[in-house]
């Protein structure tokens, strides 16, 4: 019943935003450019369309994925955590991971807890199963991310294509005042313009959640690295070798 609510209150939703969209009240044009009905039908359009496609939590770990990123997905946190990786290698050898963990403060929760996990005597083999489950859980999360901002890139230009041929339909409806056709011909394509605009948005989101998709593998392929060096004692130039070839 929810459901067949939200797809009756989208596509009234859409049918109103067009007619008033359509409107060639030159009121409603602000810099000409500016169209506030015509970017609802778009914008709006699209979050309703979303909202309707997709389960709400789904939307929310989208939403909460840009306000709380992921140690794993920062690049510049990559780097540091490589760097970290090999120059702590030794020192756990000498001091043990607790002794790590009163001297050091690493920013990467993922590293300081597995020296937690190494501090409790928890087998290695356990930690890398931890370590594979909470990865997969983030990717698998992070590809339902996509999979919404890619519904959204695809259906935008559609929308807005939508209220361009609305108003066209609206436009040759009445064609007795001849001085009017190119001024409510640009109002018509306004949406187009909006449609193609959100989806380079969306284009540009997408490509960012892909390195960071990227970024996060590469994370993995450290830790793992890492835990199969300390695994087999050997020293942090062997390190350097696993991960040349990450």
């Amino acid at each position: 019943m929810a459901s067949i609510i939200k797809i009756v209150s989208f596509l009234s939703f859409i049918i109103l935003v067009a007619y008033i969209g359509t409107s060639t009240d030159e009121s409603l044009v602000y810099y000409q450019v500016v169209h506030f009905p015509s970017m609802g039908l778009v914008f709006l359009g699209l979050t309703l369309l979303i909202l309707t496609t997709n389960h709400y939590s789904d939307i929310a770990l989208l939403l909460k994925r840009f306000i709380k990123v992921n140690p794993l997905e920062k690049k510049d946190s990559l780097l540091d955590f490589q760097k970290d990786i090999v120059n702590i290698t030794n020192d756990y050898y000498k001091l043990g991971p607790s002794a790590l963990l009163n001297e050091k403060k690493f920013q990467n929760s993922y590293l300081k807890e597995i020296l937690e996990h190494l501090d409790s005597k928890i087998p290695i083999k356990d930690i890398k199963e931890n370590l594979t489950r909470s990865v997969s859980r983030s990717i698998f999360e992070l590809d339902r991310s996509l999979v919404i901002l890619k519904l959204g890139k695809s259906e935008a230009p559609a929308l807005g294509m939508f209220g361009t041929i609305l108003g066209l339909v609206k436009l040759l409806d009445d064609l007795s005042d001849l001085s009017s056709l190119g001024p409510n011909m640009a109002l018509a394509l306004i949406t187009t313009l909006y449609g193609v605009f959100a989806a380079f948005i969306l284009g540009m989101t997408i490509s960012i959640l892909n390195e960071r998709r990227k970024n996060m593998e590469r994370s993995y392929g450290l830790l793992s690295s890492w835990l199969k060096v300390l695994e087999e004692r050997k020293p942090s130039l062997y390190l350097n070798k696993e991960t040349a070839h990450e």
